[in-house]
């Protein structure tokens, strides 16, 4: 059985760890789509192959990988690798302006799109066109970011100044985080997992790589059917899934089904669901326990800047401890504020995190990437109590993001982006609790005088420019915004009045 203590034996990066496991499991099933399967074997000429393509195309510089939940796209991702360039992952559903803009601050020379060429065209005009479905894009202007010398990947999150940030990964942060969590997972040869999570997602990108790294197989699915995954899941034994709470709640009602329920029993499917992105509530977790309790919940916690998770809850201490994240992986070091004094039971405070998968820094931003490292310890914004026997408990944000499915918004990058529409003098944006996706975004929007716009003339004209997650699912009009004593604006009584016409609006 593979252990932690030798899944990246011999890897100095992720290239090497890749190729390893494709010759050490050479005729087993690597990945599967639905349309295209690929033995390690397989696996290991396609990327080398797609290499070739990226060398040849340009000789340096970061690769814009577009990704869509299929083998080819993952192909194209361990191919930058190969080649020795850092991989900029987006989801295949990114209007142009945000590939561009991505292109640009990582000063990248390509754009890979393999077999989406034909569905995003109207990427491919960005550059010249090149064998492999790659984009030589324009050389760029100025210096290329040092921290980009080396790296795996960049990794775009939402940002306070209401600019993405570019989070920077060494291929050194993901190769000593995958020990660490196989210590606690224990992943095993010949497993079969899917992988309904993006492809773009880190949380996806590393239980990928862990369960190549050992041995097992994945089945991507392109988009999320509850149905297609209940039929996956007893078509065959599926050893785990990682999967996000937004998931979980959609799953729920088919399994109230008996049927379906002592089907899955019957095959033993899934043996546990990693569950992360966002909080999961006990109440959630216990509900899936009851219909299922032969398939266990492990509960993850980190962030984009951490690489993979930080704080861990097994399967077999969930129905115990459910209220929390668990412990902190052995190569992890934290502390609520005072990095003196080890955390006591009841203490609680923002919490600050060490470990070697730490991020190297925010692209192109030293001031930012001082302020969250320049102790030593990465701060992560989160809130906690510190509970019993070393668990922690996640108890807020100590900033105003919006966790909308997993998917984590900034309120001001979106408000920057609607007021660059002539027809909008204003705009404050919210979160509202939400049943399924956790939170639901909306904007309150102060008109210019001269504007006719309508709120889905908005929404439609938002998604052309941003991804299609933070366009908001509700957009009101007010005369004014109301500000509060320091003449800032009231975000507290506008996120009041907004989840109060909300709730109007679902109760009429």
């Amino acid at each position: 059985m593979t252990t932690h203590l030798d899944v990246t034996a011999g890897a100095t990066d992720l290239a090497e760890f890749l190729s390893l496991a494709c010759r050490a499991h050479g005729g087993r099933t690597a990945l599967s789509d639905g349309r295209r399967t690929l033995t390690y074997a397989e696996l290991d000429a396609a990327v080398a192959e797609g290499a070739a393509h990226l060398r040849a195309a340009a000789d340096d510089g970061p690769v814009v990988v577009l990704m869509a939940n299929r083998v080819d796209s993952v192909v194209r991702l361990f191919a930058a690798w190969s080649a020795g360039r850092c991989a900029v992952p987006l989801d295949a559903s990114v209007p142009p302006p945000v590939v561009a803009k991505a292109a640009a601050r990582t000063k990248a020379t390509l754009l890979s799109l393999g077999d989406l060429a034909t569905s995003r065209a109207d990427l491919t005009s960005s550059g010249r066109t090149a064998p492999g479905g790659l984009v030589v894009l324009p050389a760029p202007d100025g210096a290329r970011d040092p921290l980009l010398h080396g790296a795996a990947l960049t990794l775009f999150t939402s940002g306070s100044t209401g600019q993405p940030k570019g989070v920077v990964l060494g291929h050194d942060n993901l190769l000593a985080k995958l020990p660490m969590l196989q210590e606690v997972l224990d992943y095993r040869p010949e497993e079969h997992a899917v992988a309904l999570l993006r492809s773009s997602f880190s949380f996806c990108q590393w239980d990928l790589l862990l369960t190549l790294g050992t041995g097992g197989s994945m089945r991507l699915f392109e988009r999320f059917s509850p149905e297609d995954v209940v039929t996956a899941f007893t078509a065959a034994p599926v050893a785990r899934a990682a999967m996000v709470p937004t998931m979980l709640r959609r799953l729920l009602p088919l399994l109230d089904d008996r049927g379906v329920r002592e089907a899955l029993h019957d095959v033993g499917s899934p043996g546990k669901i990693i569950v992360g992105g966002e909080l999961l509530t006990p109440e959630l977790g216990k509900k899936y326990r009851r219909l299922l309790p032969h398939s266990g919940i492990a509960v993850i916690y980190g962030l984009t800047e951490t690489s993979a998770p930080e704080f861990l809850l097994p399967a077999d201490e969930y129905d115990a401890h459910s209220d929390s994240v668990g412990r902190a992986l052995s190569g992890v070091r934290w502390h609520l504020g005072s990095p003196g004094r080890v955390p006591a039971a009841g203490d609680q405070g923002t919490l600050w995190v060490r470990s070697a998968g730490v991020l190297r820094g925010y692209l192109g931003d030293p001031e930012l990437t001082r302020n969250a490292i320049g102790t030593g310890y990465f701060v992560t914004g989160d809130l906690v109590e510190c509970l019993p026997e070393g668990r922690i408990a996640i108890r807020g944000r100590a900033n105003t993001v919006i966790v909308k499915g997993a998917n984590k918004i900034m309120p001001t990058e979106v408000e920057h982006a609607l007021e660059e529409n002539p027809g909008v003098a204003t705009a404050i944006t919210c979160g509202v609790p939400d049943p399924v996706l956790g939170e639901r975004l909306h904007a309150v929007v102060v008109p210019t005088g001269t504007s006719t716009s309508t709120p889905d003339d908005l929404r439609q004209w938002l998604s052309e420019r941003v991804e299609r997650y933070k366009v908001p699912d509700a957009i009101h009009f007010l005369d004014e915004i109301p500000t509060g004593t320091t003449g800032k604006a009231d975000r507290a009584w506008l996120t009041n009045w907004v989840r109060a016409r909300a709730l109007e609006r679902k109760d009429s």
